[in-house]
């Protein structure tokens, strides 16, 4: 039987993941904020190319817009997050702040340490089988473990860092049990945040009254709008289908209706965000590590289409 701690952690997620279904309406608020007056407009005089001179307007605050990228969850199917993020690079499109969600943050934290997509590639590459929960030699099923038995490699991949010392921006939230409040902590320990926002069944227990916030996409959105992001990207590997195998999971686990509950929430967000990135990472349980290299291809093939949105749309 699977443990009863265990048991009741799924299900205390089940009701937080439920309860959240008012946010998407917020989160629309945000990204539709009133119009505010243009400030320090300058008119200037130009040459018009026939001999006389014309007004022309230039605001003197003129930016660039902010490019920011959520990378959703899904378990290992996040692997797939490794391929968008070579194309976006590849295409020099200029990344300001990065969220990750449950396995996402895995991703985009280490892209965000040195803003540089090879380092996180190799490091990806670094993980192996055994660093993950293994199933049970009798039964074949998943044995759940805390998100400690990861501790050494996400030390050595962000080499004692922290939150805010990241070459890009970063963040990933984490949810109270308890409240389901949502928390973004911007300082501490990056291995540690980063550990605390991957904590999520049905790979890993947790011994506290947090966990990885894999249902806050509409959240997320709402956060980068705070942040000054212009425009959102979001990219989705949680497909239909079947997204977990029950002959793997402990008897009685909640799992596959609480993962089913949370892509219904991360499609909420789609109507919020600038682009939706969707990743084809259907017919392979997100369990299947040994599918890495398929991951990665499929987010290359939908990165170069998002790319091509992107620079048409915004002029990035």
């Amino acid at each position: 039987m699977v443990n009863k701690k265990y048991f009741l952690y799924v299900l205390i997620n089940m009701l937080v993941v439920v309860g959240c279904t008012h946010e998407p309406k917020k989160a629309l608020e945000e990204k539709n904020p009133p119009l505010r007056p243009v400030k320090n407009i300058e008119i200037k005089e130009v040459d018009n190319g026939k001999g006389s001179t014309v007004l022309n307007p230039h605001p003197s605050n003129h930016r660039r817009k902010r490019l920011g990228v959520i990378l959703g969850p899904g378990g290992f199917k996040t692997l797939a997050h490794v391929g968008v993020l070579k194309e976006m690079e590849k295409a020099r499109l200029p990344v300001d702040y990065i969220v990750g969600l449950e396995w996402g943050a895995l991703i985009a934290g280490l892209y965000a340490f040195k803003g540089q997509v090879h380092d996180l590639e190799w490091k990806i590459y670094k993980l192996e089988k055994q660093d993950f929960p293994k199933k049970s030699f009798l039964s074949n099923q998943l044995n759940p473990e805390n998100i400690k038995r990861l501790s050494d490699f996400l030390a050595d991949g962000f080499s004692r860092s922290q939150v805010r010392r990241t070459a890009i921006s970063f963040n990933c939230p984490t949810q109270s049990l308890l409240t389901g409040e949502l928390s973004w902590p911007k300082w501490g320990d990056l291995s540690a945040h980063v550990g605390r926002c991957m904590t999520y069944p049905p790979l890993f227990t947790v011994d506290s009254k947090a966990s990885g916030a894999a249902a806050s996409a509409p959240s997320a959105v709402q956060f980068l709008r705070r942040e000054g992001i212009d425009i959102i990207v979001y990219v989705n590997v949680l497909n239909n289908g079947n997204l977990l195998d029950a002959r793997v999971l402990p008897q009685g686990d909640a799992s596959i209706m609480l993962w089913n509950e949370i892509r219904k929430m991360s499609r909420q967000a789609a109507p919020l965000v600038d682009e939706w990135v969707e990743v084809d990472t259907q017919g392979i349980s997100m369990l299947e590590f040994g599918s890495r290299q398929n991951w990665i291809s499929a987010g290359e093939k939908a990165g170069q289409e998002v790319v091509r949105k992107i620079s048409e749309r915004f002029g990035l």
